[in-house]
This record gives C-alpha cells, structure tokens and sequence, in this order.
C-alpha cells in the first residue's frame, strides 16, 4: 500500500501477444465472454497503447501445459479464465492470494475474509513460467490475469468486472453470505470511484495509459484508520502503465505493473465520511523530509520521496499527498498530474452509500 511508502537483467522490451486461455471443455457462455475481452478490457487495450503487446489471440489452456509449449507460455502474456476443477492451467496457476472451494461454493482471500455464494475472483500479477528455474534470466517481463470463482456465475461475473476495469478484487453474483468472520472481514467494494479519470496522461514527457483499478483489502483500511485516527469509507487504487515498463530491472518492472501491491504510477483514492477527516489525516500521512508540492489550490500537497528498504536501495518514485474534498490522494505519478486528476475527484465526489 502507498502508506507503507510514505511512513534480473534490464534490455530492450519485445512487445508479446496476449493470450487469452480457457479450458477445452469450458461451457460456451465463458468461452463467448473470453472472446469479448480484447476489445473491452482496459488493461489490455493499455498493454497495447503502451508497446507492451501486439495482438490478443484465444488458446486453449489445455495446449499451453504441453511441454513444448513451455516457451509459449512464458513469453507472451496470459489471461486465464475458469474454475480450479473445469481448468487445469488455472489449477496450476491459481497460487496462495485465494482459495476457492467448488464443493461448498466458498471463497477466502486474506484482507476480506470468506464467502459462500457466486463469487468471482480477478487477480493480475508477473507470469510465473518467466520465473521458473526453467528462466535463467528474463530481460523483459509479461503478464499473468487469473479470472476464476466458486462457480461459472461466479466466473462471469469477474470476467465483466475485468471488461469495466478491475485489476484486482472479489466480485459477487448475487447474494453471498459468510460462513465465519475474521478479524479482517470487508465487503468487496465493485464499483469504480465516482470520477471518470483519463485514458492517456502524461508521465516524464511519455503518455501513459489507463489500466484499471484495485479493490484494497480491509487491512490497508485499517493502515489508514491508525495513521489518522479515522478509518476510511471506501479505497481505490488505479493504475497507468508507461511505455516500456516491461524492460525495466526486475523490481521496478514489477512495481509498475498491474499487480495489487506494485506502487509505482498509481493514483490511491482514500475517501472519508466527512472532509474534515481528509484535511485532518492528510497532516499525519506524510513522512519527514517531505516538501510542499507547491500545487495550486492544494496548500496540503506535499511530496517526497518513497521509503527504501534493503531490497529497493533508492526511490523509484516520489510520493505526492493532498487532500481533495472528502478524499485523501496519494499517487506515485509526478505532481502536475496527480493536481490534475485530484481536481477530477475534488468536482466528482459523491456521499458514499
């Protein structure tokens, strides 16, 4: 989360195809919405505005766990659609940020606790067959989307989620319930912030591309709730993608990318009940050493640079902070941009339901 900020082998990027994988025996419904998501998706229209990608072609998941497929896999970017038990490349990939069990129809995810119901699941993040000890080295990255649930209703209603911009997040068809609460429960926020924020802005002189947006989970919330004394209403975390952020060194190419936790050219929206809880919180979100950002009609904007850590030895990024209406920004994008999105919120902001 940008809170935590405040408080391989680089070369020249070949753009890959996009793939976009269903299973063999995936019902006619979810292969038909498969076939719709190159022209709909926002991530994969900016992979492509980008330079990131050429063309989006369907695959059969069952084809790409050929062992001469291997390569396929790895070098071009993957977007995997269907359940664990109907998908046997979604079994493979499906990794530990989620469980889902068919059976009882249940879903559990760290950060919004456990469903039983239609619920679908979006998960954007680095492909892992380019991060195989079959990879010695990978001068360039690509992409991996697991869109899965409980059941097809499930599936399909992440699939849309995924066509109207969600990166990452927990999407329910219908009624769900919860067999057990944790500590960490929160209801999946599915509706984008109340503001249209441009396709295309410009970052170091480069445009920048509009790939979507993050569901945050509940303890990012509570980050919040302990840094400035009032948890927020609701949290959004979108993403732009820069040209040629695929080539860069490992760490920095990952934080670019579409992933939940990857900071870098993101634009956090934090809204509270009331403005005074913005103007308040924004004072105690920021580190020392930060400067004000000198934005007209911001006099809160401050900004500096990210916190480092023995993994990432210098900033990639300077942080900026502002108060907007009911809304606390933090963004990773240089501050003229950041003003100029805030001013979007700032006009849009509606009371939360």
């Amino acid at each position: 989360m940008l809170i935590a900020l405040v408080l391989a082998v680089a070369g020249p990027v070949m753009a890959a195809d996009v793939l976009v994988c269903t299973s063999e025996n995936a019902p006619e419904e979810i292969r038909n919405a498969a076939a719709e998501l190159a022209e709909t998706a926002p991530l994969l229209k900016a992979l492509q505005a980008s330079g990131s990608s050429r063309a989006t072609a369907q695959q059969t998941s069952e084809g790409l766990l050929e062992p001469a497929a291997y390569n396929l896999a790895a070098q071009n970017h993957l977007v995997v659609i269907g359940r664990p038990s109907q998908d046997p490349l979604m079994k493979k990939v499906l990794g530990e940020m989620v469980g889902i069990d068919e059976e009882t129809r249940r879903l559990q995810s760290l950060g919004w606790g456990q469903f039983e119901g239609d619920v679908g699941w979006i998960e954007s993040d680095r492909n892992p067959f380019l991060h195989s000890r079959r990879t010695k080295a990978a001068p360039d990255g690509t992409l991996l989307v697991k869109i899965s649930g409980t059941s097809d209703a499930g599936v399909l209603a992440a699939v849309r989620a995924f066509q109207h911009g969600m990166l990452n997040g927990i999407v329910p068809a219908g009624t769900v319930s919860r067999p057990k609460t944790t500590l960490l429960d929160l209801d999946p926020l599915t509706d984008p912030a109340p503001v249209d924020l441009p396709e295309t802005i410009t970052i170091n002189g480069k445009p920048a591309y509009l790939a979507g947006w993050s569901q945050i989970p509940a303890n990012e919330y509570r980050a919040v709730l302990e840094t400035t004394g009032t948890e927020p209403a609701r949290m959004w975390r979108y993403k732009y993608l820069v040209p040629g952020f695929l080539g860069k060194k490992s760490l920095e190419r990952w934080l670019s990318g579409p992933s939940l936790k990857a900071y870098g050219n993101t634009f956090e929206i934090i809204e509270f009940a009331e403005e005074s809880a913005a103007s308040q919180g924004v004072l105690k979100m920021t580190r020392e050493g930060f400067k004000s950002a000198g934005i007209e009609g911001f006099k809160s904007a401050r900004t500096g640079p990210q916190a480092t850590d023995e993994v990432m030895e210098k900033p990639i990024w300077n942080i900026t902070t502002l108060a907007a209406g009911r809304n606390i920004i933090l963004a990773t994008l240089p501050p003229d941009q950041t003003a100029t999105l805030a001013r979007l919120v700032q006009g849009a902001t509606v009371k939360p339901q």
